[in-house]
């Protein structure tokens, strides 16, 4: 008994520091994400005009919103059930879960051909077929990428969302360095389209031992489908209208100061978003299934225990972040002698002091998440756009540009307090 004991000691020890290698590999590959999204934006400011990257900044934030409002987050419904699924039940839901994405791109692409053939010059037609792609293959991606996190393949996640979204920056700069020609943002965008395409790729060879051959044979489950809609549907509105929120300052800042005045907010915005990416990545991405399976367990004290301990990390790890960015990037403005974002920099900022008190809320919605409190989340994503939307407008219309860094803390010091409250009025029902 004391040879058994002694065993299991050690293995969970192992255990243990494999755990955090791979924790400290995500975070290294995140990392590596971030120098070379810096690579860019150091690239785009020296060789580019702030117009550009303000083009560059709406597309993405377009993209962004896209990724969610495709597929009707029938993905969120997927991503529970296929953490304890049989390999025949879950290559079922992963091919039933492509047949509605698949429909929606479908509908997209024919809405998009009707602008392109509507006599409407108002946009540029070669921009709307990069959105177009982008938005596409950055949706197959993403789910793709949740998919694995809730197989328990949070590294192989991060190395695809490293190809997708910067591995392809290294080409883009060398290239647009030797030939001027090449510095566009629809360059850019041709590289980004050839990068998220590659991860899909991978992402299929990886997938290849999988039974799809059963899947295949299986009928498609349409009730199953229309029942995860019907669960759904709420959490897709809501998912869609959180990530307006995140983007709505730069569509205020282009109605109200211009499209250079974009640049600058796409400028600072990616490192904030970056935050982001690295708390989900060292963080998040290991705690939520822990979450899920320990709430199926019914393990209540082991789960405040894990609720304890990430918020803590989270707390810490995103000051520390938060911290670094806030010397080193300012003093990118001044490398680049772009006068724009040297006087912005207070900016920069207040919008890290927001994505700090966001992070910390973040742990709250995962806690909601594994409890299944979609109702209370899909609400307070609508909440918040409504409240990201009417701070903005109020603040930069009086204050200037500064004013989505005003907005931004208010909206989540708002967030932090109202989602620690949804999770108070949970409490009783879970724990």
């Amino acid at each position: 008994m004391d040879g058994i004991r002694i065993w299991w000691q050690n293995h969970a020890k192992a255990t243990k520091q494999t755990f955090m290698v791979m924790r400290m590999f995500n975070t290294a590959l995140r990392l590596g994400s971030l120098g070379l999204k810096l690579l860019l934006i150091l690239y785009m400011g020296k060789y580019m005009g702030l117009a550009e990257m303000g083009t560059y900044g709406l597309v993405a934030a377009i993209v962004t919103v896209m990724i969610p409002l495709l597929g009707l987050r029938i993905d969120y419904i997927v991503g529970r059930e296929i953490v304890t699924a049989a390999p025949g039940d879950l290559t079922a839901k992963l091919r039933d879960q492509a047949v509605v994405f698949g429909l929606n791109y479908l509908l997209l692409i024919v809405a998009c051909a009707m602008l392109l053939l509507s006599p409407y010059d108002g946009f540029d037609n070669k921009i709307l077929v990069f959105t177009l792609g982008l938005s596409i293959l950055e949706s197959i991606a993403a789910v793709a990428a949740s998919n694995l996190v809730s197989l328990g393949k949070p590294v192989l996640s991060n190395a695809l969302f490293f190809i997708r979204s910067s591995a392809w920056v290294v080409p883009v700069v060398t290239l647009g360095y030797f030939y001027p020609s090449l510095r566009t943002a629809e360059f850019i965008f041709a590289f980004w389209l050839g990068g998220v395409l590659v991860s899909i790729l991978v992402n299929a060879y990886v997938w290849r031992e999988l039974p799809w051959a059963f899947a295949m044979k299986t009928p498609v489950d349409y009730a199953w489908i229309k029942k995860s809609i019907k669960t759904s549907t709420f959490i897709w509105l809501g998912a869609v209208a959180g990530a307006m929120a995140a983007s709505v300052d730069r569509f205020v800042v282009e109605g109200h100061i211009g499209r250079e005045a974009v640049g600058v907010v796409s400028f600072y915005g990616s490192f904030v978003t970056a935050v982001i990416a690295l708390m989900t990545s060292g963080v998040y991405s290991f705690v939520y299934p822990v979450l899920i399976r320990l709430k199926g367990e019914g393990n209540k004290e082991a789960f405040k225990k894990e609720v304890w301990h990430s918020t803590l990390h989270t707390i810490f790890f995103s000051a520390g972040i938060c911290l670094v960015l806030a010397f080193v990037i300012p003093w990118v403005g001044t490398f680049l002698n772009k006068a724009e974002l040297v006087e912005n920099k207070n900016v920069f900022w207040w919008l890290l002091l927001g994505v700090w008190i966001k992070c910390i809320a973040e742990s709250f919605f995962f806690v909601l998440y594994a409890w299944g409190e979609d109702k209370l989340i899909w609400m307070t994503n609508f909440i918040l756009l409504a409240v990201s939307l009417g701070l903005n407008l109020f603040f930069v219309s009086t204050c200037g540009l500064i004013g989505i860094g005003y907005s931004a803390v208010l909206a989540s010091i708002f967030l932090l307090i109202w989602r620690a409250g949804c999770v108070g009025f949970a409490y009783k029902r879970h724990l």
